[in-house]
């Protein structure tokens, strides 16, 4: 069906290129150049006026084109302004296009309004769509990484990017530290999945006090996302196909049968001095490494003598090339652009389909988007931006984590086909194909609806009563984020093995969250001579409402899926549901003020009013820079061709941040059902009924989280523009960090309430160098580097935590906090290798469990007893530094990228050698380095003796034996396109392209991959290499 769609569109393309063979014609040739430099533009397009016919220039920068004598050809280049030339009669016509200063100028949005990039105060980066390429992503938001200096970006390969996180110069609270969203001027708090990529035409980053406009959710930093619009006389129409192959890029060297049975012998004599002889683990004979008993083969469990016929390998089954597969993707989408003197429009609408390289893993989605403005009036605009999403996605739960566990031995089918399961002392996990085939048809099914309208009229131009170096503009915005969502879940009825379930279920969950924003603003500006002062002030309002219900039952006596319903089940149903809603409103002025066009300076101040909390809020912001090449001695002193712009910036903001949770300052009830009821408010405790006890306890006194802001920057262009330069150092103090303090048992019924209890800082810089080369022959290369560091140090830590916040819980969220350390630091015991001998283990410390071939622990505190004491930090999840490195080389009509990543100096803590490397941790499948354990003669080994239990030494403990060096260097994408323009699309830029994502990976981590979110590796769906392939039309 895509492919007759794409014909069909492709057919009206050449339709519309035809030109009237009938018309007096005439063939005109040339070149376009550059008119500064004298170079020749390949690439340029040439159009024939009110036509959508024409052609675009060679690698030489020449053209042909055929006519009408009379007509009007326009030239047009990225970054040059459109050059109308109307035809005499010539036969040769060279033209040179200027550079499009406004273009050169680039207006940024900075939040509630827009500037010129050169008189920017504040710390803002820029990322140009056009300039990264056509989008292949699920999430967009995947072009920033490594291409924005102080953004770190994590992700899973799961489709969909389920698990992927945004962080901005560090960690500013102890709970969700996403970046606020703004899309064409709406602030969402909910990442931007739902958008094509190929609909956005900017994206910036607000990460000093340059946010704090956004006030209360601006303290993790501000991302703005601009849409693409219609420009004035230009039809423009884009419109290409992706596809994408993926496979596994890499995986562990799990056991096969023979060896685990091999691992379990050694384990069992070790530790028993005998001859193990499990039938369930080893043949007749108890020879070791044969995979399985047949049973496990055996169809019919309650008649082993019906088929006593079994699948015999040493290899077993390797369950990880059972769940994992060859992945592809799909994309097609095109955008169509128009605008004139009264207004302009977009139109975009794509199709994204990706199957994961995990077996029934699955993500759909459609968009449309409409962008049009209209200007009504010489001093009226009126406008909206619109875009609806649909997505569809099959997740695969823990089944990343459970291929690793997965014995070998255990086979994926019986005799009969049908899927088998675990018998005797195998180890406890359903089978993984099993359990995916069960679940396929398991969705989430979402719709997303986002979008404003927005109006501006320039109140002076209207009344016509001042001159124009005054303007005054009143603008509203209104703005709908709808989004829902749909769970269908249906568990089959399940027999493997030992594993019977004969009560399929079925679960329903329905979500819908609304947000409703409006905002209204006046802007005065004033310019005359060396003066520029603009004053904008104006309201929002935002109120959110969420609300979900779910329904489960069982028993269903048809497991199609179109029989599926709550009220077909047979049994008695459980219903649930829950609602949450909070408000904002905010009181916003600004000023920027230039004198001379080279001292810049910008005052911001929000008040912030939320049902959160009791108190309001008050974020201010002073940023002031300084145009130092605009000084005109000292451009006589340097010279324009080598300091052609040299900027310093300083600023310091308030930033608050809301997202601690939406009752915090209430206190919550629970009032459970009939079959588990609590003491009820009447005080009748003579049966069974229902009442409300304290589930949360409320803190009415709860303060914002606030982030103070200090920044210091330069902006640098050298040598005839061919060098740019940026660098920022930062701090950012965060003080009233909200979270919840053990409570005393006698205090009662609730859990502890929420209260200030911290302070953060964050320090670092941000530094990004891009070096422009072009030759005379037409080669061009452009290399940017991105580097960052930051850290995030706890300052102050409420008394209430002795044991640092979470307590002993040191691994359940990634890390211990405790004052005067790194966020979230990895905290345990110190491996200190193995005990090789008696003598050595005697003279040790008081150690439970110590012995030959075990692992020795450092006596920290120096007492002689191996204890709690002796525990200590062991690393960092953050890294020491980040880079990025992004280069481009162009040559005639072929484009070379290539993008590079790396994270340098950070600990993994990884958590699935504590059940792959020890004998002792149940049965297990185990990856190949348990095979180099210690033994008398193998000393050197760093994995201690096999032995069914570590007699007490707990190995699994948390400990430095699980820390890895977590550096590594990616080669994230690596492209080659080529450019050209075929007869049958006249007119149009055909642009043909491969990619290849996640080319390679150089690391000394021994997991899977070693970009882990937190820096805790509890086995993650892992990202696959892709492979891609794309065409691209534009006109």
């Amino acid at each position: 069906m895509m492919k007759k769609l794409l014909n069909g569109f492709l057919l009206l393309l050449a339709t519309m290129c035809a030109t009237d063979l009938l018309a007096q014609e005439v063939t005109i040739s040339g070149t376009v150049t550059d008119q500064e430099r004298g170079e020749t533009l390949p690439g340029a397009t040439i159009t024939i006026e009110n036509e959508y016919t024409g052609t675009i220039t060679d690698i030489d920068g020449k053209y042909t084109i055929t006519t009408e004598a009379n007509a009007t050809l326009m030239f047009s280049f990225i970054g040059y302004e459109t050059k109308k030339i109307k035809l005499s009669g010539q036969t040769r016509l060279d033209v040179a296009l200027a550079a499009d200063l406004q273009s050169l100028e680039e207006v940024v949005v900075v939040g509630y309004t827009s500037k010129r990039k050169k008189d920017l105060v504040g710390s803002v980066s820029v990322v140009d769509m056009e300039e990264v390429g056509k989008i292949v992503y699920a999430n967009p938001l995947q072009a920033l990484q490594g291409r924005v200096a102080g953004v770190t970006f994590n992700q899973t390969g799961e489709p969909g990017s389920v698990g992927t996180s945004v962080n901005i110069r560090g960690f500013t609270t102890f709970g969700d530290n996403t970046p606020l969203y703004v899309i064409d001027g709406i602030p969402s708090q909910e990442p931007p999945n739902n958008l094509n990529g190929n609909d956005i035409a900017s994206i910036q980053v607000l990460k000093d006090g340059a946010a704090s406009v956004y006030g209360a959710r601006a303290a993790a930093g501000v991302i703005l996302i601009t849409t693409k619009t219609g420009k004035k006389d230009k039809l423009e129409i884009d419109a290409g196909v992706i596809l994408g192959r993926q496979t596994r890029a890499n995986y562990l060297d799990l056991l096969n049968a023979e060896e685990w049975g091999q691992v379990y012998w050694e384990a069992y004599k070790n530790s028993r001095n005998g001859t193990p002889s499990f039938t369930g683990y080893f043949d007749l004979g108890g020879k070791p490494g044969i995979p399985a008993d047949p049973q496990l083969y055996q169809p019919d469990k309650d008649d082993p003598s019906k088929d006593q016929s079994y699948l015999y390998t040493p290899e077993g089954t390797n369950w990880a090339d059972r769940i994992y597969r060859d992945g592809q993707s799909q994309q097609y989408y095109v955008n169509i652009s128009n605008g004139n003197d009264k207004g302009n429009v977009m139109f975009g609408a794509s199709y994204f389909d990706e199957q994961g390289t995990i077996i029934t893993s699955y993500f759909n989605r459609i968009t449309a988007r409409l962008n049009s403005n209209y200007n009504l009036t010489k001093w009226m605009k009126v406008g909206e931006n619109l875009s609806i999403s649909n997505s569809e996605r099959v997740g695969v739960g823990g089944a990343a984590n459970d291929v690793v566990r997965q014995h070998p031995a255990l086979p994926v089918y019986d005799t009969d086909g049908d899927y088998a399961g675990r018998v005797g002392d195998f180890p406890d996990i359903r089978n993984t194909v099993s359990q995916l085939d069960r679940n396929r048809n398991n969705t989430t099914k979402s719709w997303r609806i986002f979008g404003n309208a927005h109006g501006e009229v320039s109140l002076l131009d209207a009344l016509d009563i001042l001159p124009e170096a005054h303007a005054f503009k009143l603008r509203t915005n209104v703005g709908l984020d709808y989004s829902d969502y749909y769970d269908d879940f249906f568990g089959s009825s399940l027999h493997e093995g030992v594993y019977q379930i004969d009560n399929n279920s079925y679960f329903n969950k329905y979500g819908r969250g609304v947000t409703l924003t409006w905002n209204n603003f006046a802007e005065y500006s004033f310019r005359k001579k060396d003066h520029n002062l603009t004053l904008i002030g104006g309201i929002e309002s935002i109120q959110y409402s969420y609300r979900d219900l779910a329904a489960s039952r069982t028993g269903y006596s048809s497991e199609t899926p179109s029989y599926l319903t709550i009220s077909s089940g047979d049994d008695i149903g459980i219903a649930e549901g829950g609602r949450s809603n909070w408000g904002l409103y905010s009181e916003i002025a600004r000023l920027d003020y230039i004198f001379k066009e080279r001292y810049l300076a910008t005052v911001l101040y929000r008040h912030d009013m939320t049902s959160r909390f009791a108190t309001d809020g008050d974020f201010l912001t002073y940023m002031v820079g300084w145009r130092v090449t605009d000084e005109p001695a000292i451009r006589r002193a340097i010279g324009d061709n080598v300091l052609n712009d040299f900027k310093l910036r300083a600023s310091y903001g308030e930033l608050g941040n809301q997202n601690t949770g939406t009752l915090h300052n209430q206190s919550t009830f629970y009032g459970p059902n009939d079959l588990n009821a609590n003491y009820d408010l009447t005080g009748t405790n003579t049966s069974v009924q229902q009442g409300f006890v304290v589930l949360t306890r409320g803190n009415p006194f709860l303060r914002w989280e606030t982030t103070k802001s200090y920044n210091i920057g330069a902006d640098v262009r050298l040598f005839n523009k061919s060098l740019d330069f940026t660098f920022d150092v930062y701090q950012k103090v965060t003080t009233d960090l909200i979270s919840n303090p053990p409570l005393a048992l006698a205090i009662g019924e609730g859990t502890a309430p929420f209260v200030n209890s911290a302070q953060v800082t964050n320090t670092g810089f941000d530094m990004s160098l891009t070096h422009f080369y072009r030759s005379n022959s037409g080669l061009k290369i452009t290399n940017s580097v991105q580097v960052s560091r930051y850290k995030s140090v706890v300052d102050d830590l409420d008394d209430r935590y002795p044991l640092g916040y979470e307590g002993e819980r040191y691994f359940d969220s990634g890390g211990r906090i405790a004052e005067g350390r790194q966020m979230r630091e990895f905290y345990g015991w110190v491996a200190d290798g193995i005990f090789q001998n008696t003598e050595e283990v005697e003279a040790h410390a008081n150690q439970t469990g110590k012995g030959v071939g075990r692992i020795r622990y450092a006596d920290i505190n120096g007492d002689s007893i191996i204890n709690d004491e002796d525990r200590t930090y062991l690393g960092s999840p953050h890294p020491d530094v980040t880079l990025g490195l992004n280069s481009q080389v162009k040559y005639k009509n072929f484009t070379l990228d290539m993008f590079f990543y790396s994270s340098i100096g950070h600990e993994i803590y990884n958590n699935l050698r504590v059940t792959s490397e020890f004998a002792q941790i149940g049965t297990y499948n185990r990856t190949s380095a348990i095979l180099n354990s210690w033994t008398p003669e193998n000393t050197g080994a760093t994995v201690p003796m096999l032995t069914l239990d570590d007699k007490g030494n707990d190995e699994s403990r948390a400990s430095s034996y699980f820390i890895e060096d977590g550096t590594f260097l990616k080669m994230r994408t690596l492209r080659l396109g080529y450019n050209f323009t075929p007869k049958i699309f006249e007119g149009f830029n055909v642009n043909l392209y491969a990619e290849v994502q996640n080319v390679f990976t150089i690391t000394n981590y021994s997991g899977i991959d070693p970009e882990v979110p937190g820096g805790f590796d509890n086995g993650v769906y892992p990202l696959p290499r892709t492979f891609i392939l794309g065409l691209n039309l534009k006109l």
